[in-house]
């Protein structure tokens, strides 16, 4: 995940170029935070389960990761 931070502006994208900010929309906000003009980010984004563990992402059923078209 690579998160752009731009004229008061964060866009979050996958590495296939998705715009995926909208399914992290606590990141983005805490990037809006930072005391700069303009970044590029790149990280990791992890999603927990119910229990506060982290949830796998081999299965591919979670929801934040997965693509509801498809891709």
């Amino acid at each position: 995940m690579s998160a752009y931070v731009t004229g008061g502006k964060v866009t979050m994208r996958t590495r296939n170029g998705h715009d995926w900010t909208g399914r992290f929309p606590n990141i983005a906000a805490a990037l809006l935070k930072l005391n700069v003009r303009s970044a590029v980010i790149d990280g990791e984004a992890v999603v927990l389960d119910e229990r506060g563990g982290r949830a796998s992402l081999s299965c591919g059923r979670t929801s934040a990761f997965t693509d509801p078209s498809g891709r």
